[in-house]
């Protein structure tokens, strides 16, 4: 089972992949984003991204960079009893 590590407060699933071998993440919409570890060299590692055409894929640092403007998460939608909708 992969080690739990806390990131920024923020609990972080690490994941071990070799080159050719891939992790999905499963959208509540029934969609999945699939990452790709295509070529590890020296310190870097280059990864591919296949999602759908509505999933905008960028770099943190991109990201972070854009500041106010960025959009904010949607917070999860929960039922009457309390538990998450998917």
């Amino acid at each position: 089972m992969p080690a739990a590590r806390f990131y920024e407060g923020v609990k972080m699933l690490i994941l071990t992949r070799k080159r050719d071998e891939s992790i999905l993440i499963l959208c509540p919409s029934g969609e999945c984003v699939e990452i790709l570890v295509s070529k590890l060299e020296n310190e870097r590692v280059k990864l591919g991204v296949n999602a759908p055409s509505n999933v905008r894929i960028l770099r943190k640092e991109v990201y972070d960079a854009m500041g106010e403007v960025r959009p904010k998460p949607e917070p999860a939608k929960t039922s009457s009893t309390g538990a998450k909708q998917v």
